[in-house]
């Protein structure tokens, strides 16, 4: 459940695309590659969500101050740069629907004060803070180790199990 504390949150759309009458596509702008972004899984387990929040914030605005019948149909990414290529990942509406549930979970874990190492070591490749942890195979192993333990972590586990 998530908490009723205000959050705070500071990004720009970077593109909305009217597509008919009352509908429109968010895109965000990446320069990068599209790795981290796999198209099977619009949320990644938790870890990609910036389109999805973009969407549901544009919906909002477009709502208030344009048209009451907006619809954002998709959000995605659209890759720039040179190691994008100009491909772009994108996700209709109801592959964004469950932004709220995995958003409530996130914000469960950091409302119990939960900071997971992630179990996947790949995922440390490109991380500043390897002295902080341990680096990459003692962090994972210490992760693994607590994901079983602990009845906080029940939503890092419902993530990580998540086709989404």
């Amino acid at each position: 459940s998530i908490n009723k504390k205000k959050i705070s949150v500071r990004g720009q759309i970077d593109r909305v695309d009217q597509v008919s009458a009352h509908e429109f596509a968010i895109w965000d702008y990446k320069t990068g590659s599209t790795y981290g972004y796999p198209a099977h899984r619009p949320f990644d387990r938790g870890k990609v969500l910036q389109h999805a929040l973009y969407a549901a914030a544009a919906e909002q605005l477009l709502r208030k101050q344009a048209d009451p019948e907006s619809r954002v149909t998709s959000a995605g990414y659209f890759f720039t740069g040179t190691k994008g290529e100009g491909e772009r990942v994108s996700h209709e509406r109801k592959a964004l629907a469950p932004f709220q549930e995995i958003l409530s979970d996130l914000l469960d874990l950091l409302h119990s004060g939960a900071f997971v190492h992630t179990p996947d070591s790949a995922a440390c490749t490109f991380c500043d803070y390897k002295t902080v942890c341990g680096g990459s195979e003692e962090a994972s192993t210490q992760a693994k180790m607590k994901l079983g333990e602990n009845e906080i972590l029940e939503p890092y586990r419902k993530l990580q199990a998540s086709k989404l």
